[in-house]
């Protein structure tokens, strides 16, 4: 009998921005950035994703006003989980009030 060994998966940033619409509606959305080497890339890098036309009609043009970064990482069983949240990632980024902070949904 052979035995496959199973590889986890590197280590991903996950990062969510949140948005608050002209109407005072409060949107999140969340990205996978695997392409990062520290917390303040994952999050431009959101932000570059964040910045398509189809992501800023989805959150009808708002405004980044939070960060949330944690990273995605598995243990040797190959279950996902979360780190605790980055809460200096977008600090050095000026993104407005609440920016570098992070929130509960």
């Amino acid at each position: 009998m052979t035995m496959l060994a199973t590889v986890a998966p590197e280590d991903r940033w996950f990062v969510g921005l949140r948005f608050s619409t002209a109407r005072g509606a409060v949107r999140s959305h969340y990205y996978v950035v695997g392409e990062a080497d520290d917390a303040e890339d994952a999050v431009r890098a959101a932000m570059h994703r964040a910045a398509d036309a189809h992501e800023c009609a989805a959150r009808e043009n708002a405004v980044i006003d939070g960060v949330e970064v944690r990273r995605l990482r598995w243990n040797p069983l190959g279950w996902a989980y979360l780190t605790a949240s980055d809460r200096d990632a977008g600090a050095s980024l000026h993104l407005g009030p609440g920016a570098g902070t992070a929130w509960s949904a």
